[in-house]
């Protein structure tokens, strides 16, 4: 028995949490808010490209740059 309403209370929390990261999602969607990426995580991902990946440093940028939406 209780192990059923552990069951439900744990399904109802995930369900009431995904609810709210919907509506939280489709509210910034809605009203264009976007947030910023560091440039540390930025430039940790040209770094992989191109020491692990062994890619052009240029082709690297470029396609960092389209994927995240980016300026130069």
């Amino acid at each position: 028995m209780w192990w059923s309403l552990i069951s439900v209370g744990m399904i109802c929390s995930c369900a009431a949490g995904f609810l709210v990261w919907r509506f939280a999602y489709q509210l910034g969607f809605q009203r264009g808010q976007t947030s910023s990426v560091p440039f540390s995580l930025v430039d940790e991902l040209l770094n992989h490209r191109i020491a692990c990946l062994g890619q052009d440093p240029s082709e690297a940028r470029v396609e960092v740059e389209s994927v995240l939406g980016a300026e130069a």
